[in-house]
Parts: C-alpha cells; structure tokens; sequence
C-alpha cells in the first residue's frame, strides 16, 4: 500500500523514488504513542494516516552508483 502511494506520487518524476527508512523510522515514533492513545477511534484509519504520513518522506535512487559512499563517522 506505501510503495503503490510512492509511485503515484513519483511516476512522472525522471528517477526511482523510494521512503527514507530513517525518516519513517522516526515519524513512526511519534505516530505509535497516537496509535496506543486513539485506538478506540479505529485502526485502519489510523493506518492509513500513518501509510500517508511516511509516503511523504522519499529519496531518490540513483542507479549506476560505481563507488559506494565513505562514511567518515565509521571511519577508523
């Protein structure tokens, strides 16, 4: 359901897009304490805010990446 909401939001866009798994990782945080809070109101709505909530937070996937990038916080 959230990559079919990515490529409909990025289909004409030249580049793959795919969700930013740090940045989703961090929204859900803040939206698990609103699951447990509201979970009387129902859960598939709450879902889906949550589905439209991440969809938001995407980068783009360069393909053809010869050389993978030097991370200079692990390097020793």
């Amino acid at each position: 359901m959230l990559l079919k909401k990515v490529d409909k939001i990025t289909h004409k866009l030249a580049l793959k897009y795919q969700v930013n798994s740090a940045q989703a990782l961090s929204k859900m945080k803040h939206q698990l304490v609103i699951l447990i809070l509201e979970a009387h109101k129902g859960i598939l709505q709450l879902i889906r805010r949550i589905i439209d909530y991440i969809s938001v937070a995407i980068e783009a996937v360069r393909d053809g990446r010869s050389m993978p990038r030097r991370l200079k916080k692990y390097q020793e």
